[in-house]
């Protein structure tokens, strides 16, 4: 839910598998915060957002975030609270042809990449986007996966 003034709140929630002998099957994330872009491209993003892995209780972290951009390109710095990681992430919009390109950097989990296409079409109210995504673990491991978002 977003507002006029730029103050936003949302949950966020998507299915989960860490292959691990635990029972997260979920992650469920919080989050608000407060944007705006000025008339010549330039914005800026501030805010919280709570990670929330039931069943995984020990997986759960916080993070504060402030990000800022200048038309098709953003730079996003979030500061984990509690010892949890911070991680730095740039994306770039290329124009308004739908595709994007995502690079970020978790201190000391890994590296991840996500090109993405939101839809111009909308579905009851709802827009959607797809994505390609690969997380490379600085334990070695690497998961790849194809993401179908929903969102309004």
């Amino acid at each position: 839910v977003s507002s006029d003034n730029g103050v936003y709140v949302g949950v966020w929630g998507s299915k989960v598998d860490f292959g691990a002998d635990d029972n997260t099957n979920y992650e469920i994330d919080a989050y608000f915060g407060y944007s705006d872009e000025s008339a010549r491209g330039v914005s800026f993003d501030t805010g919280f957002i709570s990670y929330n892995y039931p069943g995984g209780e020990d997986l759960d972290f916080e993070e504060i975030f402030v990000g800022l951009g200048y038309k098709w390109v953003d730079l996003t710095l979030s500061f984990g609270l509690d010892n949890a990681p911070n991680n730095s992430e740039w994306s770039v919009d290329l124009g308004d042809s739908g595709f994007g390109l995502t690079y970020g950097d978790y201190d000391e989990y890994g590296k991840y990449t996500l090109l993405s296409y939101n839809f111009t079409q909308t579905v009851a109210g709802l827009s959607i986007g797809i994505a390609l995504s690969d997380f490379d673990s600085e334990g070695g491991s690497d998961e790849d996966g194809f993401v179908i978002t929903f969102s309004r």
